[in-house]
Protein backbone atom coordinates (compact mmCIF):
# COMPACT_ATOMS: atom_id res chain seq x y z
CA UNK A 1 0.00 0.00 0.00
CA UNK A 2 2.89 2.28 0.81
CA UNK A 3 3.71 2.03 -2.58
CA UNK A 4 0.95 3.13 -4.18
CA UNK A 5 0.41 6.53 -3.71
CA UNK A 6 -0.13 7.63 -7.72
CA UNK A 7 -2.15 6.13 -11.04
CA UNK A 8 1.42 5.84 -11.91
CA UNK A 9 2.36 4.07 -9.02
CA UNK A 10 -0.67 1.39 -9.33
CA UNK A 11 0.26 1.34 -13.52
CA UNK A 12 4.71 0.51 -12.50
CA UNK A 13 3.56 -2.30 -10.16
CA UNK A 14 1.26 -3.93 -12.61
CA UNK A 15 3.92 -3.18 -15.87
CA UNK A 16 1.24 -1.06 -17.64
CA UNK A 17 2.93 1.95 -19.55
CA UNK A 18 1.03 4.99 -18.40
CA UNK A 19 1.26 6.65 -21.82
CA UNK A 20 0.00 3.80 -23.79
CA UNK A 21 -3.07 3.73 -21.47
CA UNK A 22 -3.70 6.86 -21.84
CA UNK A 23 -3.48 6.73 -25.94
CA UNK A 24 -5.73 3.52 -25.64
CA UNK A 25 -8.13 5.69 -23.31
CA UNK A 26 -7.98 9.02 -25.45
CA UNK A 27 -11.84 10.09 -25.97
CA UNK A 28 -13.40 7.95 -23.75
CA UNK A 29 -16.26 9.24 -20.86
CA UNK A 30 -14.87 10.30 -17.70
CA UNK A 31 -16.25 7.46 -15.60
CA UNK A 32 -15.01 4.96 -18.12
CA UNK A 33 -11.37 5.91 -17.78
CA UNK A 34 -11.88 6.75 -14.25
CA UNK A 35 -13.42 3.09 -13.76
CA UNK A 36 -10.36 1.60 -15.91
CA UNK A 37 -7.85 3.28 -13.12
CA UNK A 38 -9.39 2.20 -10.50
CA UNK A 39 -9.51 -1.49 -11.51
CA UNK A 40 -5.64 -1.20 -12.07
CA UNK A 41 -5.31 0.73 -8.69
CA UNK A 42 -6.98 -1.98 -7.02
CA UNK A 43 -5.05 -4.62 -8.91
CA UNK A 44 -2.05 -3.38 -7.41
CA UNK A 45 -3.65 -2.74 -3.55
CA UNK A 46 -4.80 -6.25 -3.85
CA UNK A 47 -1.51 -7.94 -4.88
CA UNK A 48 -2.58 -11.65 -5.78
CA UNK A 49 -5.78 -11.62 -4.10
CA UNK A 50 -8.62 -11.32 -5.91
CA UNK A 51 -12.38 -11.54 -4.68
CA UNK A 52 -14.39 -14.37 -6.07
CA UNK A 53 -18.24 -14.79 -6.12
CA UNK A 54 -20.20 -16.86 -3.88
CA UNK A 55 -16.77 -17.41 -1.79
CA UNK A 56 -16.41 -17.09 1.80
CA UNK A 57 -13.89 -14.33 1.46
CA UNK A 58 -15.21 -11.18 2.02
CA UNK A 59 -14.73 -7.78 -0.12
CA UNK A 60 -14.71 -4.53 0.65
CA UNK A 61 -15.45 -1.13 -1.32
CA UNK A 62 -15.48 2.62 -0.48
CA UNK A 63 -18.47 4.32 -0.11
CA UNK A 64 -19.13 7.64 -0.72
CA UNK A 65 -21.63 10.98 0.38
CA UNK A 66 -22.72 13.19 -1.97
CA UNK A 67 -23.66 16.65 -1.15
CA UNK A 68 -25.92 19.07 -3.07
CA UNK A 69 -24.91 22.61 -4.18
CA UNK A 70 -27.52 23.57 -0.87
CA UNK A 71 -25.57 21.52 1.22
CA UNK A 72 -22.17 22.22 0.36
CA UNK A 73 -23.01 26.07 1.70
CA UNK A 74 -23.48 24.56 5.26
CA UNK A 75 -20.84 22.44 4.84
CA UNK A 76 -17.86 23.28 7.76
CA UNK A 77 -14.69 23.84 7.00
CA UNK A 78 -13.12 20.45 8.03
CA UNK A 79 -15.98 18.52 5.79
CA UNK A 80 -14.71 20.89 2.90
CA UNK A 81 -11.04 19.30 3.60
CA UNK A 82 -12.12 15.98 3.07
CA UNK A 83 -14.15 16.46 -0.07
CA UNK A 84 -13.93 17.10 -3.79
CA UNK A 85 -16.14 19.35 -5.71
CA UNK A 86 -17.59 18.60 -8.99
CA UNK A 87 -20.35 19.50 -11.17
CA UNK A 88 -20.78 23.56 -10.94
CA UNK A 89 -22.39 25.59 -14.09
CA UNK A 90 -24.43 28.67 -13.25
CA UNK A 91 -27.78 26.15 -12.30
CA UNK A 92 -26.43 23.35 -10.66
CA UNK A 93 -23.63 25.27 -8.49
CA UNK A 94 -20.82 22.89 -7.49
CA UNK A 95 -21.44 19.63 -5.86
CA UNK A 96 -18.91 17.56 -2.99
CA UNK A 97 -18.11 14.29 -2.68
CA UNK A 98 -16.55 12.82 0.78
CA UNK A 99 -15.50 9.35 1.75
CA UNK A 100 -17.78 8.12 3.90
CA UNK A 101 -16.16 4.52 5.27
CA UNK A 102 -15.45 1.39 3.93
CA UNK A 103 -18.17 -1.46 3.58
CA UNK A 104 -18.12 -5.38 2.46
CA UNK A 105 -19.06 -5.39 -0.66
CA UNK A 106 -21.54 -5.65 -2.24
CA UNK A 107 -23.85 -5.91 0.96
CA UNK A 108 -24.60 -2.35 1.21
CA UNK A 109 -24.38 -1.36 -3.11
CA UNK A 110 -28.09 -0.94 -2.96
CA UNK A 111 -28.42 1.27 -0.23
CA UNK A 112 -25.04 4.03 -0.19
CA UNK A 113 -23.17 4.30 -3.72
CA UNK A 114 -20.78 1.66 -4.08
CA UNK A 115 -17.92 1.26 -5.95
CA UNK A 116 -18.74 -2.48 -7.68
CA UNK A 117 -17.17 -5.75 -7.74
CA UNK A 118 -14.16 -5.56 -10.17
CA UNK A 119 -12.86 -2.45 -8.00
CA UNK A 120 -13.42 -4.28 -4.67
CA UNK A 121 -10.74 -4.52 -2.48
CA UNK A 122 -9.17 -7.60 0.29
CA UNK A 123 -9.68 -5.55 3.69
CA UNK A 124 -11.76 -2.30 5.37
CA UNK A 125 -7.87 -1.10 5.32
CA UNK A 126 -7.31 -1.27 1.90
CA UNK A 127 -10.78 0.44 0.92
CA UNK A 128 -10.54 3.28 3.53
CA UNK A 129 -6.69 4.26 1.33
CA UNK A 130 -8.64 3.99 -1.61
CA UNK A 131 -11.52 6.05 -1.12
CA UNK A 132 -8.98 8.26 0.86
CA UNK A 133 -6.04 8.47 -0.92
CA UNK A 134 -7.69 8.12 -4.75
CA UNK A 135 -11.02 9.75 -4.49
CA UNK A 136 -10.22 12.35 -7.23
CA UNK A 137 -10.68 9.26 -9.44
CA UNK A 138 -13.61 7.60 -8.06
CA UNK A 139 -15.55 11.10 -7.73
CA UNK A 140 -14.49 10.76 -11.95
CA UNK A 141 -16.24 7.28 -11.82
CA UNK A 142 -19.17 8.07 -9.97
CA UNK A 143 -20.53 10.95 -10.88
CA UNK A 144 -18.62 11.12 -14.82
CA UNK A 145 -18.19 14.53 -14.39
CA UNK A 146 -14.01 16.12 -13.86
CA UNK A 147 -13.23 16.95 -10.30
CA UNK A 148 -12.62 20.74 -9.90
CA UNK A 149 -9.54 21.94 -8.38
Amino acid sequence: MKEIKTFEDACASLSINVDQFNKDNAGRDIDSIAYEKLKIISRALNGEWEPRLGEVDYAYTPVFVIYTPDEVKDMDDSLKEESVFFGGDAANGICALRFYYAPYSPTYAATYIAGGFRVALRNRELATYSGEKFIDIWCEFLTGKKVLK
